[in-house]
């Protein structure tokens, strides 16, 4: 039995996205919004949150940033949100 477990383990590690460090993702791709919330967690930690990249998801972002109706933040809906959360927080 442990003979059958070792190439199934290698298997499910081989197509995980948890980030390798030093990896770097496009902004606003989906990868990036996973590796964003493994740093910046928005769940409750019972499986409950918002949507991955949602604008609600992005919302919680800020907030936990602190950065929420700061000036200079680029509107949620748009790649610059992205590109400004990238640059200046992951």
């Amino acid at each position: 039995m442990k003979l059958l477990m070792a190439p199934l383990l290698l298997i499910i590690a081989g197509c995980s996205s948890v980030a390798q460090k030093g990896e770097k993702y496009s902004p606003c791709s989906e990868p990036w919004f996973n590796h964003v919330e493994q740093q910046i967690s928005t769940g409750d930690g019972y499986g409950h949150g918002p949507d991955i990249g949602s604008l609600e998801w992005r919302s919680v972002i800020m907030f936990k940033l602190g950065i929420r109706n700061k000036p200079g933040v680029p509107e949620l809906d748009t790649p610059q949100w992205c590109q400004f959360i990238d640059e200046n927080y992951i």
